[in-house]
């Protein structure tokens, strides 16, 4: 697709039409985040349900493996052929940028910031308000859905203690010390109080970052020692912060 001035004039919508759009970001956000946790193999389940025949053909496309150039090249094809306007064009435009993005294995919550780039910045709220409606992934609602969850294992337990006794400030300096892929296999093994504890010391972009990438780690954790040895270091940088800043004890 070639976005120019040209484009811009073909793609305006009505507002009631760009609201149908917008509907759009989260339903490709929920593909996203099932291709991420199960693989893109897994959206094969999805095709038969999904209504429209352009995301049809492009996740078939997809799921059999063919390189995104020629899924770019097949679906461009259909639309410029087609002449489409309008929403039919502006539609058509979001599903081919988010099923590349979902093939690429992009994060949600980045595939909405990028596919928000087809709207006027003053359609952000409507965006944000259909994504915290019908996105499957928003950090509330995996929260939510993992508080009553029990640590793995009794070997993953190791941060149920130390962490209900420090202040949400300490938190904050452990997880600076912490690197990131490390905090998500400590946490894949540990309780929903402690993912809860921990997420809420962070700032909310970086708690929508952590939460999206944790949540194929809970579906299908790594081994129990990985996530033991991941604790381990949460546990060595929390000392750490002990001797060396009187934290809470």
């Amino acid at each position: 697709m070639i976005y120019d001035w040209n484009f811009s004039e073909r793609i305006t919508c009505t507002g009631e039409e760009l609201n149908a759009c917008a509907r759009l970001i989260p339903r490709l956000m929920n593909l996203g985040l099932k291709a991420r946790r199960d693989g893109l193999l897994a959206l094969e389940d999805e095709i038969d349900s999904l209504g429209h025949p352009f995301l049809k053909t492009g996740l078939a496309l997809i799921v059999n493996g063919t390189d995104p150039e020629l899924v770019r090249k097949a679906l461009e094809l259909q639309i410029l052929t087609q002449g489409y306007r309008g929403r039919e064009l502006l539609e058509r435009v979001l599903m081919l940028e988010g099923m590349l993005m979902i093939q690429s294995g992009t994060i949600p919550h980045t595939m909405k910031d990028l596919l928000s780039v087809f709207f006027s910045e003053t359609f952000a709220d409507t965006i944000a308000a259909c994504c915290e409606e019908d996105y499957e992934g928003t950090t509330a609602k995996i929260l939510a859905r993992f508080s009553e969850r029990p640590p793995l294992a009794s070997e993953t337990a190791l941060l149920e203690g130390p962490i209900h006794e420090l202040s949400k400030d300490d938190i904050a300096k452990v997880l600076h010390e912490i690197d990131t892929q490390a905090l998500i296999i400590a946490l894949s093994g540990a309780s929903g109080s402690v993912i809860n504890r921990m997420c809420e010391s962070l700032s909310p972009r970086a708690r929508d970052l952590l939460v999206e990438d944790l949540t194929s780690f809970l579906h299908y954790p790594p081994d129990i020692a990985d996530i033991t040895a991941a604790q381990e270091k949460v546990l060595a940088a929390l000392g750490s912060l002990k001797n060396g800043s009187g934290a809470a004890k």
